[in-house]
């Protein structure tokens, strides 16, 4: 009873872990931070000096807290301090991504490097037993140990670190310090990908990629989850014990700024996923990775696509594909509102198998729900995920209306000066003997029928009537491959009499042209018919996505039609 007590316990302070320390959005935390409290009891000040050497140490005096670390100093090397007596509040404060060494003592701030930009890695720390006053409730925070750790009170504290490798290890662990500075090169790539070209190629990327997880899923640090912070790239690892029997996890992003695209992510990965990936009794436990990239430099398809503020998350866990999951992984996005003529889709990057031509990116398996700052990807695995950006065609209910109401009166329009065009001809008594007037008259009545037949589609579909939508479908169909056929034949009549001038005489003429703009519609028309009758549907499985998309064209309004205007042309008088 009581080891399941602890067991929940554990659980309990886990998930909270996973909710305070999933990710981080915003700019990157101080790469170290020292707090304490001293208390002043005379006029002091603030002395700091450069050290050859690879610490950073302070101490304490009654006249003077003095500091060392391996920057170079900004002059003046001693400042005084605030002259009221009392307990002040400080903190050593080093930002490696902007180079900056500050101290916080009370309300002033004093600048004591803005080259401290070099990348440094802890190993050990110790505190002076030196006779002084010394300094009170201290504590200590790093990169490499985000978790804030309290010290014992003392006079003084040395950290010592070391450089980076400079080459990368063969062993079956990663060092925490291989891993920053290959997070840094990462992070370069990604804020400057242009440099030797305009996009990292495909196997440069997938390496890039490949190469990340492994170190990830080998680097060895204490406690159950790790963190790594970059302007572009933020990378979490927590450790999955194989005898634990985890419930939904839930992971947070920190808030970023206002103008940020996206503002804020969250990731719920049920429980079904933890039981997969559940190793048996004696084994390692698994390792759950998170890389947030701030940046799709090495997720560029050929269409280049857009993604919503750059933004792509990559879940995997360590030697397992996650796949077909009974429950989703939800990810949830609160971003800034978008236009309307913007779509936004849920989709994971799928990698080239070859590596020959660039990835691309996949809604396979994923739902999208979307609000208007609020989007959610309901996926059934784990890859790399991002919300496209894609154009939208849609409109809105009142420019439907009008364009609906233009569609119609056009088409009418048409077609009474079609009708009034041949009705026109045909009571003229005198009749021109040349084809060309008849060439006309038969364009004009190619027109006319597909007005009608484009008039008649709704009429006809909201009947219910299967046997008319077909026979509209049809009707609609043979008018426009008319329509066509007899424009070419117009431009071949008005090329025989402008270029052909002398010897332009065929005999048959009118009945040749009429065999191939009306006859040849009608013979291509039966396809049709073929397409949207049951027998043909039976004996041709490929024509009924055909038939289907004809038949549900004639079941939406005219208004939804593509450019419904360009069948209904005015005809020429």
């Amino acid at each position: 009873m009581a080891a399941q007590v602890l067991r929940q316990k554990a659980l309990f302070l886990l998930c909270l872990l996973f909710l305070v320390q999933g990710t981080h959005g915003g700019g990157p935390r101080e790469d170290f931070r020292f707090c304490g409290q001293r208390n002043q009891t005379q006029k002091s000040s603030l002395h700091y000096k450069q050290t050859s050497e690879l610490h950073i140490s302070i101490k304490n005096s009654e006249g003077a807290l003095t500091i060392h670390a391996p920057f170079l100093a900004v002059l003046p090397a001693s400042q005084p301090f605030p002259d009221p007596r009392g307990l002040y509040h400080f903190c050593l404060y080093w930002n490696r991504h902007a180079g900056i060494l500050h101290l916080r003592y009370g309300k002033n701030d004093f600048l004591l490097s803005n080259q401290a930009s070099g990348l440094l890695c802890f190993r050990h720390h110790k505190e002076s037993l030196a006779q002084g006053p010394p300094l009170l409730a201290t504590s200590v925070s790093s990169w490499w140990r985000p978790q804030n750790t309290s010290l014992p009170s003392a006079t003084g504290f040395t950290f010592s670190f070391h450089n980076p490798p400079q080459k990368a290890s063969h062993n079956a662990s990663v060092d925490m310090c291989e891993l920053k500075r290959d997070l840094e090169q990462l992070n370069q790539l990604l804020r400057h990908p242009g440099k030797n070209s305009r996009r990292p190629s495909s196997t440069l990327a997938s390496q890039r990629l490949q190469s990340l997880e492994s170190k990830l899923t080998s680097v060895k640090f204490p406690g159950d989850v790790l963190s790594f912070e970059e302007d572009l790239v933020n990378a979490t690892v927590w450790k999955l014990q194989p005898t634990a029997s985890l419930q939904d996890l839930h992971i947070r992003s920190r808030r970023e700024e206002e103008q940020s695209e996206v503002q804020e992510y969250s990731v719920q990965l049920p429980r079904t996923l933890f039981q997969k990936t559940k190793g048996r009794r004696g084994e390692a436990e698994k390792r759950l990775l998170l890389v947030d990239f701030s940046s799709q430099a090495l997720f560029q398809d050929r269409n280049s696509s857009q993604v919503l503020g750059e933004k792509v998350l990559g879940i995997v866990v360590q030697n397992t594909k996650v796949a077909n999951l009974s429950e989703p992984v939800v990810l949830t996005f609160q971003h800034q509102p978008q236009p309307k003529n913007v779509t936004l889709q849920c989709v994971f990057w799928v990698e080239d198998p070859t590596l020959s031509s660039p990835g691309s990116w996949s809604d396979a398996g994923c739902e999208t729900i979307g609000r208007e700052t609020q989007t959610s990807c309901l996926c059934n695995h784990l890859t790399y995920f991002a919300v496209l950006m894609a154009p939208s065609v849609e409109v809105d209910a009142v420019h439907k209306h009008y364009l609906t109401i233009v569609s119609y009166v056009g088409c009418v329009i048409s077609a009474l000066a079609c009708v009034l065009t041949i009705a026109t001809y045909l009571c003229y008594r005198r009749k021109p003997r040349d084809y060309t007037i008849k060439v006309h008259m038969n364009l004009l009545l190619a027109v006319f029928l597909l007005d009608v037949s484009f008039l008649l589609s709704e009429p006809v579909a909201l009947t219910g009537s299967e046997a008319g939508c077909r026979a509209s479908a049809i009707f609609l169909h043979f008018s426009l491959l008319a329509c066509l056929s007899w424009m070419g034949l117009e431009g071949y009549n008005l090329y025989r009499l402008v270029v052909e001038v002398f010897g332009t005489y065929v005999p048959g003429y009118l009945l040749k042209l009429s065999i191939i703009g009306w006859e040849l519609s009608l013979c291509q028309d039966p396809g049709v018919w073929w397409w949207v009758t049951p027998s043909g549907e039976s004996s041709q499985a490929s024509a009924r996505g055909q038939s289907q998309g004809l038949v549900q064209t004639l079941e939406d309004p005219p208004s939804a039609l593509p450019h419904p205007p360009s069948l209904c042309l005015p005809s020429p008088l």
